[in-house]
């Protein structure tokens, strides 16, 4: 498991897989089964991970960041879910009687089925990728007091969307919304830091790390329970795209070890703010949230409640599996007419409707529960978003079965993108790979087509808007500096 850089993701994710199973069967034995868990789903837990460690062994042979990707997701929201509601059935995302064992097992043959889809789709292509192991000079980057300033800007505006001035709340909201993605900004920014690592003073790299620990707080106690897990995954795909592996050193598990309580303790902050805060002001910093973060003592009684909030943010296969099986209900809002009129609406008509039509992940809580498809005013004074993933999203989308082609394909698109990405400069070279792993990621766990073409356009607006502020060109050699071109070797198939 172990080399001279540290302890292979891909073989952590294998022994993941095996402790997962074994806890499974533990739990299992100890105290049976409950109204969502069966001696089939233990079995159907037991092939899922014998797939994944067959697909990691595979990976481990031909590096593919995509599976990588693909394994950890499924390891942590789907095969942990299981062990996560035979540990503690209430933990329900959906809440209440939402579906059964047999409709679990159902959504899980299918995902097992869905997962072999998208590894043959990621497997499929023929062309090699290469990956740069040796950043020398070709590429000259930016000072870093610019990519400080962009990145204060973006958190100081991100900020001024919180405040209770509903005129510069707007243009902060619509600045972030349509014109500069923060999630591109900090990809931009965590792979300018890996890059310049050496290079940078130790001023510089504080000031940078700083802002980002501060953003991560900041959204937090907005209550946010995602901003920590952005910038991990955005520092996980960048590691990927530079080496399509990851290796975890001792003193990287050392630190995760130590911060357990930390993030335990700012996940549950975040998930009581959400649950304490009006819908009105969700999205903003008034006096009532300075009352509740004056007044949170944090769960009190058993473990549970510390680990409740973290089962239900895991709670993807709840999802799946209430999509697949009210399939029918849902293909109201999944289909391809309703998927148009909400880009319309939402993307390509800011400020106005032409349609009416809300998001779907918006107008799924509605469907859920059997009401009718609510309109924008319905939702415009409190809404929810439900994810939809790709296994629930596709089964509705293209008829069940039949969905696993579209898998395969979408995915084989996936890696052909990302072996094709070719830049001469280091930096968009990296920056491009790790953006298409990150839209492999969204895709994964998706809210919807919709959302995700809203987010594929503002991702392409900040590219554009920034790219060019982090690095300024390729440098000329001359011969004798060919050697000092940055060496590649095949790492992916």
């Amino acid at each position: 498991m172990r080399n001279k850089h540290g302890y292979d993701l891909n073989s952590l994710l294998i022994l993941g897989n095996i402790i997962i199973c074994c806890i499974g069967i533990y739990l299992y034995s100890t105290a049976g089964g409950n109204e969502y868990i069966d001696l089939y789903t233990l079995l159907l837990l037991c092939v899922f991970g014998v797939q994944n460690i067959l697909i990691l062994l595979h990976e481990r042979k031909k590096r593919n960041p995509l599976i990588t990707v693909l394994m950890l997701v499924n390891l942590v929201y789907y095969m942990g879910r299981i062990v996560t509601l035979l540990y503690e059935p209430w933990s329900v995302t959906l809440g209440g009687d939402v579906f059964t064992a047999n409709d679990l097992n159902y959504a899980l043959l299918f995902i097992l089925l869905a997962n072999t889809a998208i590894f043959f789709g990621l497997i499929a292509p023929t062309k090699k990728g290469k990956s740069i192991i040796n950043n020398c000079e070709e590429t000259r980057y930016s000072s870093p007091l610019i990519v400080i300033i962009i990145l204060l800007m973006m958190i100081i505006i991100s900020l001024f969307g919180l405040l209770k001035f509903e005129f510069i709340g707007r243009i902060a909201g619509f600045i972030t919304v349509f014109l500069v993605n923060i999630q591109i900004v900090l990809l931009l920014t965590i792979l300018y830091i890996i890059i310049n690592y050496k290079k940078i003073s130790k001023i510089y790299l504080t000031i940078l790390i700083t802002l980002i620990i501060f953003y991560v707080l900041s959204h937090t106690l907005m209550g946010s329970r995602q901003a920590i897990i952005l910038v991990i995954i955005l520092w996980l795909f960048v590691k990927l795209s530079i080496e399509s592996r990851v290796a975890i050193t001792k003193k990287m598990i050392v630190l995760s070890v130590a911060i357990v309580p930390t993030a335990l303790f700012v996940f549950t902050l975040a998930t009581f703010i959400r649950s304490s805060i009006p819908s009105t002001d969700a999205g903003s910093i008034g006096k009532e949230r300075i009352n509740i973060l004056i007044d949170y003592e944090g769960p009190k009684g058993s473990i549970e409640k510390y680990l409740l909030p973290i089962f239900d943010r895991i709670g993807f296969l709840d999802y799946s599996t209430d999509v697949i099986r009210n399939s029918n209900k849902y293909s109201d809002i999944i289909n391809f007419p309703y998927y148009i009129e909400s880009i319309v609406d939402n993307t390509l008509t800011p400020g106005f409707d032409i349609f009416n039509t809300i998001r779907v992940s918006w107008a799924a809580p509605y469907v859920s529960k059997g009401f009718s498809i609510p309109t924008r005013e319905d939702v415009i004074d409190a809404y929810q978003s439900n994810q939809i993933t790709v296994y629930g999203e596709h089964y509705v989308l293209f008829g069940g079965y039949a969905s696993l082609i579209i898998l395969f394909c979408v995915s084989y698109l996936f890696q052909n993108i990302y072996l094709r990405v070719n830049r001469r400069n280091t930096f968009p070279y990296l920056f491009y790979r790790s953006l298409v792993i990150l839209i492999f990621y969204y895709w994964l766990n998706s809210y919807g087509i919709d959302w995700l073409f809203m987010d594929l356009i503002t991702m392409l607006i900040s590219i554009c808007l920034l790219k060019n502020f982090y690095y300024v060109r390729k440098m000329k050699y001359d011969k004798s500096e060919q050697d000092c071109a940055p060496e590649l070797k095949d790492a992916t198939h």
